[in-house]
């Protein structure tokens, strides 16, 4: 950046020479690092499939994606046997990216074996109780195991919490639990720098 102005000389010092003097200021633009804004977050979801401790919603951005027990199982969503055209109960997942500008470029989900979503909406607030939605996704039942969703978002999307609402299972999963090893949030996140309360000032 260039900034250009002229300084106003206190009275009490003279210029009787007309000298002039320049000065060049330097102001860096401050670079923010992409990184999983997730990891480690909290998380609230609509339901477990297991009441046993295991595979709970913190789980699902704990950084591990390749073991049985880092994953979130949701609620059950549908009954064996269930078709295309059979109702099933909706879940979700929310996680709370926490204060601060987060600017969201990337969202990864990674889901367990075959009992991932075949459609579900990915949507974002900055107060988890009105939500935009950013994108909606499907998938085909029967597809091959372990499947990653990649969200890539052309421009980044400002928000605290990011939540996955899942409407259907794939009918062609053994299990009837929807399960995701891993949720990324990739973005920058720039603090919010806490406003001062003039009125507590003195001079």
């Amino acid at each position: 950046y260039t900034l250009t102005g002229t300084l106003q000389l206190p009275a009490y010092i003279t210029n009787p020479s007309n000298l002039t003097a320049s000065v060049q200021v330097a102001v860096a633009e401050e670079v923010l690092e992409t990184v999983n804004l997730a990891l480690n977050q909290p998380t609230e979801v609509s339901g477990l499939e297991v009441t046993d401790g295991r595979w709970t919603g913190d789980k699902a951005v704990d950084g591990v994606k390749n073991t049985e027990e880092s994953r979130w199982s949701s609620g059950i969503m549908k009954q064996a046997g269930a078709t295309e055209s059979d109702p099933q109960t909706p879940q979700w997942f929310v996680v709370d990216l926490g204060e601060g500008d987060n600017a969201i470029s990337q969202i990864v989900a990674s889901y367990y074996k075959k009992v991932y979503p075949t459609q579900y909406e990915i949507l974002v607030s900055n107060d988890n109780v009105n939500w935009t939605p950013v994108k909606t996704m499907t998938r085909a039942h029967n597809g091959p195991l372990d499947p990653v969703d990649t969200i890539n978002l052309e421009t980044p999307v400002h928000a605290r919490y990011v939540k996955l609402s899942f409407t259907q299972l794939n009918i062609a999963a053994a299990g009837n639990a929807l399960s995701m090893r891993e949720l990324e949030v990739m973005g920058t996140k720039k603090a919010v720098k806490p406003e001062v309360d003039r009125s507590t000032l003195k001079a």
